[in-house]
């Protein structure tokens, strides 16, 4: 297996107001997905009509994963990342699959309960405005090059507004991101770009792949419910109540790192 090759055949659907195809992860984290045949289809028929993303240069394959993340696409996400370690590739379906369920829970209860649902998850900015935002950062950024020009690291300019703590954890609200140029142009290293390749945090990422697949069981059941039974909660309040109850559960049955 290459490094440019995840073996991730199946897909998930989002049943929101927008239904859209996201990563279905590994054993570990497969309980929870859930398929929706008929959006599905309606998924794959758009991806064959849609132009394979542009890996040209390191700031147009930034440009096709910031698009991709947006659409919550599975299949374009995995053409725009590389993995340099065999060894952590279920982890990398393992936190992609939380990763695009937080968008997608957030993205829901933000629009059940507009910006009332933006505590839920307690980020200070929703991925959808960062997402717009680095689209528009992209345009200014500086590129370094590797001396032979295999890797690149991309530098977003800092917006001057930027609210106090939004970085609170290593996966969002990026300013520097690293690629890697592929056989198939240039790829996102995962591994460096969110910081998932250092021998003194293993600990932390055993206990990552530990929680990671129930937090997105979790988000995904209450997304679910957000649109199977909108009656279930009322404000947001109920429901980031609800969103705790399954922090902590979660946090009790996963063995400290």
């Amino acid at each position: 297996m290459t490094e440019d090759r995840l073996p991730w055949r199946a897909s998930l659907t989002l049943l929101l107001a927008a239904s859209a195809t996201i990563l279905a992860a590994g054993p570990a984290s497969r309980r929870a997905a859930a398929t929706a045949p008929a959006t599905a289809a309606a998924a794959a028929t758009a991806a064959a009509t849609r132009p394979a993303p542009d890996r040209s240069t390191p700031t147009a394959a930034l440009a096709a994963y910031f698009d991709a993340q947006r659409r919550l696409n599975a299949d374009d996400l995995q053409s725009l990342i590389t993995v340099t370690d065999p060894d952590k590739l279920q982890y990398v379906q393992i936190v992609l699959n939380w990763m695009l369920w937080t968008h997608a829970f957030e993205r829901a209860a933000i629009a059940k309960f507009g910006p009332a649902g933006l505590k839920v998850l307690g980020y200070l900015r929703s991925q959808d405005d960062q997402l717009a935002l680095d689209a528009r950062r992209l345009a200014h950024a500086d590129t370094e090059f590797s001396d032979d020009r295999s890797q690149a690291t991309v530098f977003l300019p800092v917006e001057p507004d930027r609210p106090t703590g939004l970085q609170a954890d290593r996966f969002f609200f990026l300013d520097t991101y690293t690629l890697r140029h592929t056989a198939d142009g240039w790829r996102v290293d995962f591994l460096k770009t969110y910081d998932c390749a250092d021998p003194a945090k293993e600990s932390l990422y055993r206990f990552e792949a530990g929680a990671f697949p129930r937090l997105a069981t979790a988000m995904k059941d209450l997304t679910d419910q957000l649109s199977a039974t909108p009656q279930k909660f009322t404000s947001a309040a109920m429901l980031q109540a609800a969103w705790d109850q399954h922090l902590n559960a979660i946090y009790t049955q996963v063995p400290d790192k």
